[in-house]
């Protein structure tokens, strides 16, 4: 058996062609992962994944260019697709192996994993953000209240006691700026014990702008991090600034210089 234990991950199919969804939920999403159907599936969990493949955590390792099947069970049914074991390295006190789909990942079995909160399909960092809210649904009559969660350069997130469709278009007012409406599209919708959790993206780029203007949310530029060094690094930093300062001090003093010098002299006569 050959596995690639380094951080090397080709396969002859892109895995990273598509956005891969990162694991939004706190339970994880579960996965077996069979090898031959005479023998027991390894069960695991998703890492994350994407339309062209998935990155697997399993208890033990699979050969490379193995082909599998994998059953990945969301709660409410399980999702079955064949694969290609790309590459494999350990993690710990299991293994990571990278997969590649025979044929791409339904969009529609992805929608349903963001419905039911598995997986975070935005590339952009959410911000909580909780304010109050009108929206006006694409097919709807009256205006409802609902109340945004958090909120992304790519779209937000909003309660509401009603459903609106998905694909719909939707106006979204903010309390304090009623009669500018943003326009939104709904991306996908849950039912919650309070009534619907609410996945809206927006249509232009100049939403996000527009929204974080209103609601007074100013963009903080992140400050780099701190350089770390080891111990070694440190001295040899402080040893080379001081012999740099003493250089100077010699240089720019040069009375200073001869008579350390002489003094040099004079001790190994």
């Amino acid at each position: 058996m050959t596995n690639d234990l380094g951080n090397k991950e080709s396969t002859d199919i892109d895995l990273r062609n598509t956005l891969r969804c990162e694991l939004a939920s706190r339970d994880p999403l579960r996965v077996d992962v069979r090898i031959d159907e005479q023998l027991e599936p390894l069960s695991g969990q998703v890492i994350d994944l994407s339309r062209g493949g998935a990155k697997i955590m399993l208890p033990t390792t699979v050969a490379i260019n193995s082909e599998a099947s994998i059953e990945i069970k969301t709660g409410s049914g399980t999702i079955t697709s064949k694969v290609k074991v790309c590459w494999s390295r350990p993690s710990e006190n299991a293994w990571c192996i990278g997969v590649a789909f025979k044929d791409e990942f339904p969009a529609s079995e992805l929608s349903i994993l963001a419905t039911n909160g598995y997986i975070e399909r935005r590339r952009d960092k959410r911000v909580a953000h909780r304010a109050g809210m009108t929206a006006r649904w694409e097919l709807g009559a009256d205006p409802i209240c609902v109340n945004l969660v958090d909120v992304s350069a790519g779209g937000l997130r909003i309660t509401s006691s009603e459903a609106g469709e998905v694909g719909h278009r939707v106006l979204i007012e903010t309390d304090d700026n009623p009669g500018l409406p943003i326009v939104v599209k709904i991306q996908w919708l849950r039912a919650t014990e309070q009534g619907f959790d609410i996945g809206c993206a927006f249509v232009n780029k100049n939403c996000y702008r527009t929204l974080r203007q209103q609601l007074g949310i100013h963009r903080r530029i992140p400050l780099p991090p701190l350089p770390s060094y080891t111990t070694r690094q440190l001295i040899a930093l402080t040893v080379g600034i001081a012999i740099v300062t003493f250089a100077g001090f010699m240089i720019a003093n040069n009375d200073a210089a001869e008579a350390i010098g002489l003094l040099f002299r004079n001790a190994y006569r």
